[in-house]
């Protein structure tokens, strides 16, 4: 008789973590609570043959910097004005060649290496009225930062996720700056 209450006991157990009931119950977070402020989707292009499926996420939900670090860092990016976002390039990059470019003209080629305590590579200052093109010269990938979109963040993070060769790029829209160093 006890251990067919044992049993019983397990087994309702097992169900309640499998049905995320003990969240709702105890008050824990779920994997689908409302209060995060992430959003996933996956776009895929077409044309040119270059590009590819990529990550583009939008999320407010991490660590900050003062504000006062914030506003330093924009007026030495010389980011301060509305039609102005941060590029920051962040995880990932190991040292490939990379261009980023708006209505043809260059905004940047270099190679880039991401610090590995920190994650972050190297930022950039774009006009958020035009779209950006980043272009990636070891996996032949581009990406493109729509103007709509970045015209309402102030800061957009791009790392790459070298275990896919079909979608190389994640990128992160985001009011929120990040420690950098």
């Amino acid at each position: 008789m006890r251990i067919n209450k044992i049993v019983l006991l397990l087994l309702t157990a097992v169900l309640f973590i499998q049905c995320d009931t003990v969240n709702s119950v105890f008050g824990g977070s779920s994997k689908s609570s409302s209060r995060s402020k992430t959003s996933t989707s996956r776009t895929k292009t077409s044309t040119s043959g270059s590009r590819a499926h990529y990550n583009i996420q939008h999320r407010d939900d991490f660590l900050s910097v003062s504000d006062r670090e914030k506003e330093s860092i924009l007026k030495e990016s010389k980011a301060t004005e509305d039609q102005y976002s941060l590029l920051v390039f962040t995880k990932n990059f190991k040292g490939e060649k990379i261009v980023v470019t708006s209505q043809e003209k260059r905004l940047f080629s270099g190679y880039l290496i991401s610090n590995i305590k920190t994650g972050y590579a190297d930022k950039l200052t774009i006009d958020n009225t035009k779209d950006v093109r980043v272009y990636d010269n070891l996996t032949k990938k581009e990406i493109v930062i729509d103007s709509k979109e970045a015209k309402k963040h102030k800061f957009i993070y791009l790392q790459k996720d070298n275990s896919n060769k079909e979608s190389p790029f994640i990128l992160i829209y985001s009011n929120t700056l990040r420690p950098l160093d």
